[in-house]
């Protein structure tokens, strides 16, 4: 994404050392607002005004004092003929009363009405979806209200859509503006060989199209059509002001990719594929291609700088490419004595994949990738794991203990795998958080996002009185406290078909014949539970408690459901939550994919350890 710099106030809030959303700074160059350039630096002019992350910051007071003395924080922005200017505002006095519209003045007559949007974090998202922006922004006029001196609260920019002759200077206020006017580049028509289509593109939810409610990602939408050579879903689906936004960036990425297509077509050819790739699991397509913002715009930062010669451009752009990883990969529900790798290749050309255990003496172990498609690769765990350190109570089925290492084509990778085996002691295991659905961000850069915190699940497995029990503390809005109703888990089919009542579900055992765990008990928070799979000897205890803003589970297992599971090895227990108010769900102990939401591994613990401790 490319833009310009924040309001130096609120880009230091959003970006300062140590906070959470300081690696989430998105900027065209790559800079966060501690290294941005002055305005008149040409990187300023298309140097980035709003943040990756910024889910977490409380709402903003009303100020004391009215701003004063609003002016561009860019005095040299990029101006596409015909497209829409975006600049970030400042003031010489922070405040709220910020007008709601301005007037640019060219210097050669007439006027350009411009209106003052506020860009601001979003709600926290819910549902999640494979494409889902990380930026969590969202874009509305400006209101009275709204605060430039209050932490965290947002950033006001400039929108006003440009005049297809429009050169020279603009005046805003006092202030000159020296804008860098290009065309509005012609799109190109489609590949050889191919007949032009008039389908358009839908504005759709699905795993291989870019965030349908994120105009910040509308370009890529622009971009994916002129691939498919189709036509690009209509921007104004973001409402008056965010569409303005969403046309803002699709005209600079266009000025940026027409610049390379002149330099060289085929890094252009490259660099596009890049940003819209796509591959296949099973049936479903979803999306391969570079998310990460601040990687992105990297790229955008090296196709807009005009005061760099073409060559240096073209070069950075081919390097820019030939530094992204070829594969996608992810770690998929494992066994004791396996892990399993979810790997895309979304490349046009068959892959060569070496799997090595870190640190350990084994063959490494070559898969052949096929082109286009995901593929699911299972290597045996190493022959030797480490020892819980001395006095070692507590076990976490987020420990890392082990690291596969993945070489192909030059490019090496790592992914961290959980310990094949917990030892249950006192006071028993707690499994780690349940996670959300993967995406595709969250994959790419190794970075796990969190359950809004309102929404949590903790879950331990302990023996109390001489029984196995888990114990589940699943936190919800007060507004769904008892929202499932009876009826609802008795008309689903299968536990994969749960989500939208607010219960959990417990997985047990191995795969069975019939495909799945060969224990599954659901358990609502205020109607009858159901017991998908399996029977209930009659020793099956449930005990539930409901408060305002969460409730407690507490699931007493039958001894007949452990007994046969412990013989031949350790117990695997795997746990999933859904909720009451929308189709939301967690699992542990591995996250999954949007596309294959309820299917989560389970953790393998040994509950001999227990027993075999000396009793205090």
């Amino acid at each position: 994404m490319s833009g310009h710099v924040l309001n130096a106030r609120a880009a230091d809030r959003l970006t300062r050392p140590g906070s959470p959303h300081s690696r989430g700074c998105i900027s065209a160059g790559s800079l966060t607002a501690s290294a941005a350039p002055a305005a008149s630096s040409p990187l300023a002019t298309f140097a980035v005004g709003v943040t990756s992350l910024l889910m977490l910051f409380a709402p903003a007071a009303a100020g004391t004092e009215a701003v004063r003395g609003v002016h561009s924080l860019v005095t040299a922005p990029i101006a596409v003929r015909g497209g829409v200017l975006m600049v970030p505002l400042g003031a010489d006095r922070a405040g709220d009363n910020w007008p709601q519209t301005l007037t640019l003045r060219p210097a050669h007559g007439g006027r350009i009405e411009g209106v003052v949007a506020w860009i601001h974090p979003a709600p926290p998202t819910i549902n999640r979806h494979w494409t889902d922006d990380p930026r969590g922004l969202a874009v509305r006029r400006i209101e009275l209200t709204d605060d430039t001196s209050a932490d965290g609260a947002g950033a006001p920019y400039l929108l006003a859509r440009l005049p297809p002759d429009g050169d020279g200077r603009l005046h805003l206020g006092r202030q000159t503006l020296r804008p860098q006017w290009h065309d509005h580049p012609r799109r190109s028509g489609p590949p050889a060989g191919q007949a032009p289509s008039a389908a358009t593109l839908q504005l759709l939810q699905e795993p291989d199209r870019p965030d349908p409610h994120s105009p910040f990602e509308y370009w890529r939408w622009v971009l994916l059509a002129q691939r498919l050579s189709m036509n690009p879903p209509s921007p104004q689906a973001y409402g008056d002001v965010a569409s303005l936004v969403a046309q803002h960036y699709a005209g600079l990425w266009r000025v940026g990719f027409a610049r390379m297509a002149t330099l060289s077509p085929g890094v252009a050819a490259q660099c596009t594929e890049l940003l819209t790739q796509t591959c296949v699991d099973q049936q479903q397509s979803f999306a391969a291609w570079v998310a990460d913002p601040v990687v992105v715009g990297s790229l955008l930062a090296h196709l807009l700088d005009f005061n760099r010669p073409d060559r240096a451009v073209m070069e950075a752009a081919l390097a820019w490419a030939d530094a992204r990883q070829l594969l996608l990969l992810w770690p998929e529900p494992a066994t004791h004595d396996q892990v399993a790798l979810a790997i895309a290749n979304p490349t046009y050309r068959q892959i060569v994949a070496k799997f090595s255990w870190h640190d350990a003496d084994d063959i490494p172990v070559a898969v052949q990738l096929e082109p286009g498609v995901l593929t699911r690769v299972s290597i045996d765990r190493p022959t030797t794991t480490p020892e819980p350190a001395a006095g070692e109570r507590l076990e976490y089925a987020g420990t890392v203990r082990q690291i596969l290492l993945v070489e192909s084509a030059g490019q090496r990778q790592g992914v961290s795998f959980d310990r094949d085996v917990l030892r249950a002691v006192p006071p028993g295991v707690f499994l780690a958080p349940l996670r959300p659905p993967l995406t595709l961000w969250g994959v790419e850069s190794r970075r796990r996002q969190p359950v809004v915190a309102a929404r949590s699940t903790m879950s331990h497995l302990r023996k109390l009185n001489r029984r196995w029990e888990v114990f589940l503390e699943c936190l919800r809005p007060a507004h769904s406290a008892g929202a499932t109703q009876q009826g609802d888990l008795f008309a689903r089919r299968s536990f994969r078909d749960t989500r939208g009542i607010e219960a959990a579900t417990l997985l047990l055992g191995p795969e069975s014949s019939a495909g799945g765990p060969s224990i599954v008990l659901t358990v609502p928070e205020s109607s009858r539970h159901r017991l998908f799979r399996g029977s209930d000897d009659g020793t099956l205890e449930i005990h539930r408690r409901s408060l305002p803003d969460r409730w407690f589970c507490r699931i007493v297992l039958p001894d007949r459901w452990l007994a046969g599971m412990s013989q031949g090895g350790p117990t695997l227990i795997g746990l999933v939550r859904t909720h009451g108010d929308g189709d939301a769900a967690e699992t542990v102990r591995n996250a999954t994919v949007p596309w294959r939401p309820l299917d989560p591994g389970r953790a393998a613990i040994d509950l001999t350890a227990w027993d075999a401790l000396p009793v205090p």
